[in-house]
């Protein structure tokens, strides 16, 4: 059996809407911030002040995915899974979000 790149982009768009669903399931608050581009696939979570952390996929990255944020300077490659990229995902959200609870 062979994989095709639908089979691919089907399952990116699984893990995509998986870790949006895990995300919700442990800050509620965050599910009007959150995007899904199924183009990608990519997860926008937009925070206050312009400011957002992105879940893109990345070849590179040793679990194939990447978090980023333009508030945040590198990437940060989450855990394999939903769960634990829905953990980093918010665990940055944290971090970016900090220096704008300050300003404000």
């Amino acid at each position: 059996m062979t994989t095709t790149i639908e089979d691919t982009g089907l399952a990116d768009l699984r893990t995509v809407y998986a870790v949006r669903d895990a995300v919700i399931g442990r800050r509620p608050d965050l599910a009007t911030a959150l995007t899904i581009d199924g183009e990608r696939p990519r997860v926008f979570l937009r925070l206050a002040g312009g400011a957002a952390v992105v879940l893109v996929r990345s070849p590179s990255s040793p679990t194939g995915w990447s978090l980023t944020s333009p508030a945040v300077h590198g990437t940060v490659t989450p855990g394999l899974g939903p769960v634990a990229m829905a953990d980093a995902m918010i665990s940055l959200v944290g971090l970016v979000a900090a220096p704008l609870h300050r300003v404000a």
